[in-house]
């Protein structure tokens, strides 16, 4: 089976990229690093929220910026929901959904609490 690469932007979109920030770049590979896992443990589903845990590089990452405890799942969560309207917070959201469902994964926003948002990540 041929593995392609993760995530590399092509030389426009990492322009793009250095001029908005790269939130939507690190919320991508926080995923992908965790569907790696996923594909290793041979499940074909994962959840990544608050208490999801990604080594990288010797140091444990919490969450994802959407999905952290320190307040932004919560501030996701009132942009989906509709409780508050942020373009830059929907549209990155709807940029990580683009990107897996264009690789054919299903990928769902979340919640259990509704107060925090999560994805559900399946293929």
């Amino acid at each position: 089976m041929a593995v392609t690469c993760v995530f590399l932007p092509t030389a426009t979109e990492a322009a793009i990229q250095s001029l908005e920030g790269t939130l939507i770049t690190e919320e991508v590979l926080l995923i992908a690093l965790n569907i790696l896992s996923t594909i290793d443990a041979n499940l074909r589903e994962l959840t990544v929220d608050t208490n999801t845990i990604t080594p990288v590089n010797g140091v444990s990452v919490d969450g994802t910026p959407m999905t952290s405890s320190d307040g932004s799942s919560h501030a996701y969560y009132e942009v989906w929901k509709g409780i508050v309207i942020d373009p830059i917070k929907s549209g990155n959201m709807n940029e990580v959904i683009k990107y897996f469902t264009s690789r054919k994964y299903s990928i769902n926003r979340r919640t259990s609490d509704n107060v925090t948002m999560y994805w559900y990540i399946s293929w």
